[in-house]
């Protein structure tokens, strides 16, 4: 919550893709849903804001799964430009955890972009903010 607070913007932005989550092959209860809950941009979850001053662009990237994942940004409607900013939150394994008394396992480390990239490496088990300013 705190890496989200801090860092991702507070207007609302459209988030569009073209990996749909596949149905559920089993479905609890046997019954197929109507409507599938998965986002477009499966296996990642993708949400996206400006700032309230609108001069960054914050996208936030959740990869739940053990493996990098790669997606192609695409921003429409807005010029990006300038140096951005990653703010990433992993560990080295889907069981880290920070233990009182011990050295954290898991930690929000920040990480200067040079501009903006085509292409996002999404590390495993991480969620990622990146911040773009708005030229």
């Amino acid at each position: 919550m705190k890496l989200y607070r801090e860092h991702f913007g507070t207007i609302p932005v459209e988030v569009t893709g073209n990996s749909p989550q596949a149905a559920p092959k089993w479905p609890i209860g046997g019954d197929q849903p109507h409507v599938n809950a998965g986002s477009p941009t499966y296996p990642l979850d993708v949400a996206a804001a400006f700032t309230g001053d609108h001069k960054s662009l914050t996208v936030a990237v959740v990869n739940p799964t053990e493996s990098v994942q790669r997606m192609e940004l695409t921003v429409r409607g807005v010029q990006l430009g300038g140096n951005s900013t990653l703010w990433q939150l992993t560990g080295p394994t889907v069981d880290a955890a920070n233990v009182l008394g011990q050295k954290p396992q898991v930690d929000i480390v920040s990480v200067p972009l040079p501009g903006v990239p085509k292409t996002l490496s999404v590390a495993p088990i991480s969620i990622s903010i990146y911040q773009f300013p708005v030229s």
